[in-house]
């Protein structure tokens, strides 16, 4: 279906267990990046879920999150796309969030993925954190040989100017700021740019006007 905003909506009910899977879907990858900034797209995505919105602090969604039994999650290479050693994304662009909860609560699992695709916070501690496991990640880059053939063989295929090669630096990730994160979710996270896959326990009508407000 075509929700009123535009958004395509794939929708599979199926009634044999009282879960609800919902996924959106995003062109959001590592080809938005400018240069200088290589990692932005990555951490905005992986923050997301993981830093907060303006009602709840990040420490409040996980606890809710937790009373609920529910799963909401975010991250780069969806749709079958893999990590490369070193946290290499190996898929386009494409990124997902993703919610798994029991279907009486789908409400309110509802109103915390809005949230955290509307007003995500990007609390500063967690993008410190993001930060440390990204620099951490990168000290071990080299330590395969796996790693480096794929490095090389990337360059040789495609170039050095090819997004696919620019790959995250210390520099770039030291310098991505909380108004860096806000500013590309307000660029590239909205209706325009989303697809939406639903399965599990509901109403096929009564999810589409949910979906829609």
């Amino acid at each position: 279906v075509k929700l009123a905003g535009g958004v395509p909506a794939y929708l599979v009910p199926d009634h044999t267990l009282p879960l609800v899977n919902v996924s959106v879907i995003m062109r959001v990858g590592p080809d938005l990046d400018t240069q200088g900034k290589e990692g932005l797209a990555a951490t905005t995505v992986h923050l997301l879920t993981r830093s907060g919105t303006k009602k709840l602090t990040a420490e409040q969604l996980e606890e809710r999150l937790s009373f609920l039994g529910a799963q909401l999650e975010s991250g780069m290479g969806g749709g079958g796309g893999m990590m490369g050693m070193g946290g290499i994304p190996l898929s386009g662009a494409e990124s997902r969030v993703t919610l798994n909860l029991l279907s009486k609560d789908l409400d309110e699992g509802l109103g915390l993925l809005a949230d955290c695709l509307r007003e995500c916070a990007f609390q500063d501690d967690r993008l410190t954190l993001r930060r440390g496991q990204q620099l951490q990640t990168m000290k071990r880059r080299n330590d395969e040989s796996a790693t480096i053939e794929e490095m090389m063989w990337g360059f040789l295929m495609r170039g050095d100017g090819h997004w696919s090669n620019r790959y995250p630096t210390e520099a770039s990730v030291r310098s991505i700021t909380r108004e860096d994160l806000a500013a590309m979710r307000a660029r590239y996270l909205g209706p325009k740019n989303f697809v939406l896959a639903v399965s599990g326990d509901f109403d096929r009508a009564a999810m589409v006007k949910k979906l829609n407000a």
